[in-house]
């Protein structure tokens, strides 16, 4: 993944600032919605960081989960629309790619 002496929380905090600052807006109905799918986002990163081994089945079946726990609440329902979703499988190929994996997560799986 990162070379050695690279010190990965920094680089996590790194990202993550990156991430914070530059994205907010996921194509939900409400700004609240749009928190939820970037809190979404902030979670799969952070996993993608702190795993030492991830298949694209295993990423899709946890990303499966986050989206279904925020669909739950009735008012995030959209959370399942094509744009949310294909800004959270973009988002985690990016992460994907930048901690030196080789794999892509397709939402049609999600």
């Amino acid at each position: 993944m990162f070379e050695k002496g690279i010190n990965k929380r920094d680089k996590l905090k790194e990202y993550l600032d990156d991430f914070n600052k530059n994205y907010y807006d996921f194509e939900m109905f409400t700004p609240k919605g749009n928190e939820k799918v970037k809190q979404t986002i902030q979670q799969i990163i952070i996993t993608v960081f702190d795993e030492k081994k991830i298949t694209v089945k295993g990423m899709e079946k946890y990303i499966k989960h986050l989206i279904e726990s925020v669909s739950k609440k009735k008012k995030y329902s959209e959370i399942n629309d094509t744009e949310p979703e294909t800004h959270i499988q973009n988002h985690t190929n990016k992460v994907l790619k930048f901690c030196g994996y080789d794999i892509e997560v397709n939402r049609w799986r999600f």
